[in-house]
């Protein structure tokens, strides 16, 4: 809401409580700021569908009976300063490809900062996670489809039944081919308590036809830490999947995979596991370590590559799996 100078006061928006709002058939770029929807019953909170840009900043949706936003959209989806907590559906479902049967008809890209979808209070005792309320949503925190690039900066997912992230620029057409052409970023963001008591989902999970960048990620304490999925390269620093009830993190690429301070431990199950069928596997100052007190399979770090193998300054200790690292290369070194 703006004051008599046309100053925005972002601590001052607009309200829609129990009211949806609905744009639909739009044919140009929707704009909406420093709205808030609360405890809508039954339906989506805020839907928007246009072929053009969509821009979502300063807004909240929390509460709702059904999702708090969804934006499909043939341009550009941009969110900023955007909360969706406490959703009975998804917090935000994010939508750019609209495959109508023959693949996607869009070519925008997915841009979302600074911005919560579920959190998790941990009413002062940090290290007590049995005193921790989940604010997370229904079902995934954030969703989003598209053909181009997905970068999420400073984003919060936590809390969440399934997925706190999922993310998807393969797109697969009839044939189980990808057929995006964009990339995944991901880099400042948390994803935590994710899916913990349905074990079937986790904190982060991304697809792609391109590469993979994560860069100070956290994804704790959640079923499955991260499930990474890419044709091209896969690039993780300074990054922790650590107390997660199985994997800490699962990378697969046809192309090189690339760790630096990672670290992957206390998992339930194993720390890391990394693969490609083509490119090299290098990972550098990082820790594999405690892995395996649920099920202590194949080792704390398991490398299958179809090319060279580097470690370097890594630790895999005090493990209960078969080994603290495995690996199944043409070619290594260490």
């Amino acid at each position: 809401m703006g004051d008599s100078a046309g100053t925005i006061n972002h601590s001052d928006p607009s309200t829609f409580s129990g009211d949806s709002l609905q744009i639909l058939n739009w044919s140009g770029a929707v704009t909406i700021n420093d709205i808030e929807f609360l405890n809508t019953t039954g339906s989506t909170a805020l839907d928007v569908t246009t072929s053009g840009d969509i821009n979502l900043n300063h807004v909240t949706s929390n509460g709702n009976g059904g999702y708090g936003m969804v934006a499909y959209s043939n341009g550009d989806i941009t969110l900023h300063n955007v909360t969706a907590n406490d959703n009975a559906g998804k917090g935000a479902y994010l939508d750019n490809c609209i495959d109508a049967g023959a693949g996607c008809t869009g070519s925008g890209s997915i841009n979302v900062n600074s911005s919560t979808f579920g959190y998790v209070d941990d009413n002062g005792t940090p290290d007590d996670s049995q005193d921790d309320v989940l604010y997370g949503n229904g079902d995934d925190g954030i969703e989003a489809y598209s053909a181009g690039d997905i970068t999420l900066t400073n984003v919060t997912a936590s809390g969440n039944a399934w997925d706190g992230a999922y993310l998807d620029n393969c797109i697969l057409n009839t044939d189980e081919e990808c057929t995006g052409i964009g990339s995944i970023n991901v880099s400042s963001s948390t994803f935590s308590l994710n899916s913990f008591d349905n074990g079937l989902a986790g904190g982060l999970e991304a697809q792609t036809n391109g590469g993979i960048t994560l860069s100070s990620v956290t994804a704790t304490s959640n079923f499955l830490g991260a499930s990474l999925d890419a044709l091209s390269n896969i690039d993780v620093s300074q990054s922790y999947f650590s107390g997660n009830l199985s994997w800490g993190l699962i990378a697969s690429s046809t192309g090189t995979i690339t760790f630096s301070g990672v670290a992957a431990n206390n998992n339930g199950v194993l720390g890391a596991l990394l693969g490609t069928d083509e490119g090299d596997v290098s990972v550098s100052n990082s820790s594999f370590d405690g892995n395996g007190s649920l099920m202590g399979m194949m080792a704390a770090l398991v490398i299958s590559s179809g090319g060279d193998v580097t470690l370097d300054t890594v630790s895999s200790s005090n493990n209960l799996n078969m080994a603290g690292t495995m690996i199944f290369s043409s070619n290594c070194s260490n």
